[in-house]
């Protein structure tokens, strides 16, 4: 593959090779434009009998193939890849189904994404605003030890279905908790269990369980921050909107600032409200230089009183 010099050229490569694997499939290089406006180029394998393909997204797999990973052992993976994508649409997974309200709005789902970023994208979604970001919905098409499979609510198809936002918040209120179980984990534990010295069974921290989500309480000693998700990590910055949670939180912790350190997560932290622009700070740093760019949530801090039970802006 010694011709494979730019971007391009592999991404063509990739097409013939996957065409080869997949003769019976449409195989076609897509661009997208996901969130914050990010613009990945990728490619799509269609099987036959069914209107939504897995996309693969090329830029990730080029920075391998640069670093010397062997172009067939990439090939190798996107086989996989692929392959586990059509026995999602195997699976029942096609457009009529999406579009049948009945048989998809028990996985309506919301996430978080920030407003500003994301202007065109909002100006024909439904979405509601939250202390400046939005509020969105998916359909969760995720099934038992499969990937995480996804498809975005957008403004055409609620009018299809003949919802409105109010319903679909409505629906995504119960249905996300369900699905996406909440949990809040001592900062101490993933670092631990990133440096192996022990796992999420066995932390010996009086973990127990607070309604639908994971509660742990840290003890004397340990960090007091907080990481906010869910149980698959994706997405899990909503947990913030859980019924209960930050007020949850605050029986233990009281008053606590909410650093959105991406869409996939939050942290909370102790602190007092002139605290705010150095958390802000902290922020700003860890989406420069560790949070893709698609994954950026917001670049400042909430604040969650826990006397008046509200979250506001901090910073």
């Amino acid at each position: 593959m010694n011709q494979i010099k730019t971007f391009d050229n592999f991404v063509a490569s990739v097409k013939d090779a996957l065409a080869k694997e997949f003769p019976g499939c449409q195989v076609g290089i897509i661009t997208v434009t996901k969130n914050n406006g990010v613009r990945l180029q990728g490619i799509s394998v269609r099987p036959k009998g069914t209107s939504i393909a897995p996309n693969i997204y090329m830029e990730n797999y080029f920075s391998d193939f640069q670093d010397g990973r062997p172009f067939t052992d990439i090939i190798k993976e996107l086989k996989s890849v692929y392959r586990q994508g059509m026995d999602n649409a195997a699976m029942g997974i096609n457009a009529d189904a999406i579009q049948d309200f009945s048989s998809v709005k028990d996985r309506i789902c919301y996430k978080l994404i920030n407003r500003e970023l994301n202007e065109e994208f909002l100006f024909t979604a439904p979405h509601r605003d939250f202390h400046g970001l939005a509020v969105i919905y998916y359909i969760d098409l995720s099934h038992a030890g499969g990937e995480m499979a996804s498809v975005t609510v957008t403004g055409s198809l609620a009018d299809t279905w003949g919802i409105d936002e109010g319903r679909l918040f409505g629906l995504a209120s119960i249905n996300t908790p369900k699905l996406n179980r909440g949990q809040i984990i001592p900062l101490s534990d993933e670092l631990d269990i990133l440096v192996g010295i022990h796992s999420p069974h066995n932390t010996g921290c009086g973990c127990c369980q607070y309604d639908r989500f994971d509660f742990t309480s840290v003890g004397e000693g340990i960090l007091p921050l907080y990481i906010a998700t869910n149980a698959r990590k994706v997405y899990g910055s909503a947990v913030i909107l859980y019924k209960g949670l930050l007020e949850a939180v605050a029986k233990i912790t009281g008053s606590f600032f909410v650093l959105p350190s991406s869409v996939h997560e939050c942290i909370f932290a102790p602190g007092e409200p002139e605290d705010a622009e150095r958390m802000a700070e902290m922020v700003r740093s860890i989406n420069a230089t560790q949070v893709a760019a698609e994954e950026v949530l917001y670049d400042g801090c909430f604040y969650y009183n826990a006397e008046s039970h509200e979250l506001h802006r901090a910073a």
